[in-house]
């Protein structure tokens, strides 16, 4: 599905993202996304979740295949063996495949570890998995816009030489993505190694700030329009 001119991904430095997120175990707090600069050498930007204790970091590109992650297993300085089969991964190609399509994405090798502490480095298995669910006309952030809605699907297996053992963990991810937008609902769940599932969580965009645009669920407003108003509405400011 052509893509020509329309920008889903909204990765321009400095975009800011926040989300109510809320768990299934009831739990509700604000996640809160942002893009940061400057750009390494390959191109690739940061996406920082800032309402962490310790924010966690994406690396992240558009290029002419799609939305394009690096290290997308977090292996760097643990599985160096995983790193080297997947140093990449498109997490969405573009041109869109045609709606229930699905693109599937496998790399198995040495993990370059020893994750058993027998001396002899463990195997893995990653398998990625992603479905193109189609398009959806949606009430978002004041507009009524089309989303793009993906199913993607990781699971990661690591087998140990010890025991001969199999563990595998799965995530498990829905996300909705608008044009000029970005992600405006995620919803994700997880199964461990030890096949205990983590309460899933729903992620829904509450307000964005793309360019010198800020979103809202009732509006969109001209930045330097709002400084305006505060401005009227603090004497302190003449």
């Amino acid at each position: 599905i052509s893509l020509a001119g329309r920008d889903f991904f909204a990765l321009e430095v400095g975009n800011t993202w926040t989300y109510e997120q809320r768990g299934d175990d009831g739990t509700v707090r604000a996640r809160v996304l942002e893009i940061q600069g400057p750009r390494d050498s390959d191109g690739y930007v940061k996406e920082v979740e800032t309402s962490l204790p310790e924010p966690e970091v994406s690396l992240l590109r558009f290029v002419s295949a799609g939305l394009e992650s690096k290290d997308p297993l977090g292996a760097a300085g643990v599985w160096p063996g995983a790193l080297a089969a997947m140093p990449t991964l498109l997490e969405v190609a573009t041109p869109f495949y045609p709606i229930g399509g699905i693109r599937r994405v496998i790399r198995q090798g040495d993990l370059g570890a020893d994750v058993d502490g027998d001396g002899k480095p463990d195997t893995f298995r990653a398998e990625v998995t992603q479905e193109f669910l189609g398009f959806e006309q949606r009430l978002t952030m004041g507009a009524v816009r089309e989303l793009a809605r993906f199913r993607s699907t990781i699971a990661m297996t690591i087998a140990t030489t010890r025991d001969e053992k199999r563990q595998t963990a799965t995530g498990t991810l829905e996300v909705h993505y608008a044009e000029g937008v970005g992600v405006v609902y995620a919803r994700q769940s997880f199964v461990g190694y030890d096949g205990v599932n983590l309460p899933a969580e729903t992620s829904t965009l509450v307000r964005a700030q793309i360019g010198n645009l800020i979103y809202r669920p009732q509006a969109v407003i001209f930045e330097k329009y709002l400084d305006l108003v505060n401005i009227i509405h603090d004497p302190t400011r003449g």
